[in-house]
């Protein structure tokens, strides 16, 4: 008997003890700095880094960022600055080549996923990740701007750039 109370009394311990952690989608801003003498600047290179397999998701969110900021006047390109010892072909072969010179530009800007945890990648459907993001706006002597973003995504981590992109320009005081 003792024996029966004791396993029931573990049991419900270490079953009310795991907790189901809610996932809600969206992006949220954990660091955000800007100086205070920042201006907008005219124009802006931005660097992605990281593995080659994120090809994809910084070309959309490339694509995002341009349009976003042309409507704001500011002129933006992009270098990609991925690298795997073992890249795929397809990944490769969808890195931009063209190269931009920093110093044609006003700022110059980093993107990196940071921190990439990924759940149910069986149901693809219903696959969910979380990732960082870490973008810092440098001019040739300091950085002048930085926001680290915490970002839930369901189905592929490239479903949530709209909203990057938004809170991007809002943490800029550049919102539509």
């Amino acid at each position: 008997m003792k024996k029966l109370l004791l396993i029931l009394l573990f049991s419900t311990v270490f079953c009310s003890s795991q907790m189901n952690v809610k996932f809600n989608k969206g992006v949220h801003v954990l660091k955000s700095h800007k100086t205070e003498n920042f201006i907008n600047p005219k124009s802006i290179l931005i660097e992605f880094s990281g593995d080659t397999h994120l090809v994809n998701y910084y070309s959309d969110l490339a694509k995002k960022i341009k349009k976003q900021f042309r409507k704001q006047g500011i002129k933006s390109r992009f270098n990609f600055n991925l690298y795997n010892p073992k890249p795929l072909e397809s990944d490769v072969e969808n890195i931009p080549n063209k190269k931009y010179v920093k110093e044609d530009f006003d700022l110059v800007g980093t993107i990196e996923l940071k921190d990439f945890k990924s759940w149910d990648n069986h149901l693809i459907e219903k696959r969910r990740q979380n990732h960082k993001l870490d973008v810092q706006i440098r001019n040739n002597k300091e950085t002048v701007f930085s926001v680290l973003l915490d970002i839930y995504t369901h189905y592929t981590i490239a479903t949530q750039n709209k909203d990057i992109v938004k809170t991007i320009l809002h943490e800029f005081n550049l919102e539509e």
